[in-house]
């Protein structure tokens, strides 16, 4: 059987939601099986969830471990329940041969942050001892499961190839400033080679918003530091890429889709994801920073109605909105409807219709990316309400989910990786940390630094790895089995503990005074070296392809902290 497929970093959106193939949505069929739980679907399969007894059971009953990697947002993960795992020889196949486990990817960051080059939904096949025999990206059809089924029954003693993605480079060492420098020219060239002359934004494969990589540009045509002409670059880029891809703003409620299909932005999925939401917020006022047109103020304007108005309950954000209506129900009183049909409605007949599923679980990495934001629009407009309304989810999302030993993906519920005390996620720490000190940055409210702190020393106690420098992707899961026994250090998700990290380590010494000292800031910038350091190797960027604006975002924040030579302004 052949090892993992080739990656496609390079073309393909980052947890976008895939299909292997250009198959049509079966007309009138109500795709509903998508909720990615174990519980069973009429005329289909049951899922076990995907734990150590499921690795347990095949082991007893010598079956292998077929692992479904789905979102509850995601249209082809709906298509694939309703067709592959509703056809009767796969799941005869499936059955016979296999203990069939599913994952709800925003349940699950070390899974999603392992598989995200291959969905959503992503299918993976494990040997009872957890070895990975492959890895298939997006929709499969029966036939190509039926074949991929076969394959991996008559290769168990195969395995995936190993790789030095996410691996830290050897030496424990720090980077200097002029490293950086030399490695931050290397990604702003790598970047620049994405970059679409003809429609803006990066790749031609897919059009997608890429917040982070905007926020390059922006930052980069604001910096006195550059020549006018790197500037003027810069700010024609950023510019031009909104402007195209204002056209995934939604026009009724706000918010901007994921992406879309092909070379231009006339084909959007529906999906509305806060990884996406965010970062536009944050892209659209500063690029009222930089112009002061009015045109981007009304649409950072919708971002934050988007946000405030339909991903926010009970004071705490959603992490997703479904491209779909009526997705996920067998009511026939609930018909389903495609995306593309239903946000062409006006906001009348949406609410008569019904609003897409919102995944309303309170994760701490789309909180904290949400409050970033609207500390972000609060600085920019002095928009009071945008301010009060991050603090109060700060503040509730502390209360909910900081526990003893981390930051819980759930608050006060186990999760499918087991009690939410078990395993803590650095994507949750770091995002979540960040959000905390932009909103202290503009509250100057003493509790969120204070959490803010607990945080960081969680994360350097738990995830923090001594010998090489920079953080796993979270901490110590005694169930771990196989692979999953030997933790990750993805390049993004360190990025970002870099920016946390960086942040606090800034802040002006007046301020932070009495939280912690000057030998604490330079031990955050010891560890800010180390981790470039471990993670900037040849293998992690090439890996990123186009998405690489956090990681020069992440580079840009050490320089300045390097260059200053104290943790102040």
């Amino acid at each position: 059987m052949r090892a993992r497929l080739t990656l496609f970093v390079v073309s393909v959106l980052l947890g976008a939601c895939a299909r292997s193939a250009p198959s049509a949505v079966p007309q009138g069929k109500n795709t509903h099986g998508g909720a990615p739980s174990a519980t069973p679907k009429a005329g289909g399969l049951t899922f076990a969830p995907f734990d150590k007894p499921a690795f347990e059971r095949a082991a007893r009953e010598g079956k292998l471990v077929l692992l479904d990697g789905a979102a509850e947002w995601c249209h082809w993960c709906h298509v694939m329940d309703a067709v592959t795992y509703h056809d009767g020889q796969v799941v005869a196949a499936l059955e016979k041969g296999f203990v069939a486990t599913r994952v709800d990817i925003d349940a699950r960051p070390d899974i999603q942050e392992r598989y995200a080059d291959y969905g959503w939904p992503a299918t993976i096949v494990f040997t009872a001892d957890g070895r990975e025999l492959g890895a298939y990206r997006g929709y499969l059809a029966p036939d190509r499961m039926l074949a991929i089924l076969e394959e991996a029954r008559s290769a168990r003693a195969g395995g995936a190839e190993s790789s030095k993605v996410a691996v830290p480079r050897e030496g424990g060492g720090e980077l200097t400033a002029s490293e950086l420098a030399a490695l931050e020219a290397d990604v702003l060239t790598r970047m620049g080679a994405f970059y679409d002359d003809k429609e803006g934004g990066y790749g031609t494969f897919q059009k997608a918003p890429l917040g982070w990589n905007n926020a390059v540009l922006l930052r980069r045509a604001a910096d006195p530091s550059l020549p006018e002409e790197t500037r003027a670059r810069e700010r024609n880029r950023a510019l031009f890429t909104l402007e195209k891809q204002a056209k995934l703003i939604d026009p009724v409620w706000g918010g901007i889709y994921q992406y879309s299909d092909g070379a231009t932005w006339e084909r959007p999925h529906y999906e509305k994801l806060m990884t996406f939401q965010a970062p536009a917020l944050e892209n659209y006022a500063d690029a009222y920073t930089l112009t002061k047109d009015p045109v981007q103020l009304a649409r950072a304007r919708a971002m934050k109605g988007y946000l405030v108005g339909h991903l926010r309950r009970d004071d705490l954000f959603g992490a997703t909105q479904d491209a779909d209506l009526n997705a996920h129900t067998n009511d026939a009183r609930k018909p389903f409807m495609a995306g593309q049909s239903f946000y062409a409605l006006d906001d009348t007949k949406r609410r008569a219709a019904g609003e897409p599923r919102v995944e309303w679980r309170a994760y701490p990495k789309e909180n904290g990316l949400a409050i970033a934001a609207l500390s972000r629009y609060a600085d920019v407009t002095n928009d009071a309400y945008a301010k009060a309304l991050a603090l109060v989810t700060a503040k509730k999302m502390v209360a909910s989910h900081m526990q003893k030993n981390g930051l819980a993906h759930e608050a006060g519920a186990p999760n499918e990786a087991g009690p939410s005390a078990k395993v803590f996620h650095l994507a949750d720490a770091s995002h979540f940390g960040r959000g905390l000190v932009a909103l202290y940055a503009v509250t100057k409210d003493p509790a969120l630094l204070s959490a803010a702190l607990v945080i960081r020393d969680l994360m350097m106690r738990t995830m923090w790895d001594e010998a090489h420098g920079g953080f796993f992707t979270h901490t110590h899961d005694a169930d771990a089995i196989g692979v999953f026994q030997k933790r990750r250090m993805p390049l993004d998700e360190n990025a970002f503990a870099v920016r946390f990290l960086v942040a606090l380590a800034r802040l002006p010494s007046a301020s932070r005074a009495w939280a912690f000292a000057d030998e604490d800031a330079a031990a955050m910038k010891k560890a800010v070296a180390r981790t470039l350091f471990a993670v900037l190797t040849k293998e992690n960027l090439d890996d990123r392809g186009r998405m690489l604006g956090e990681v020069a975002l992440a580079i840009a924040d050490a320089r300045e902290l390097f260059l200053v030579g104290r943790a102040e302004r």
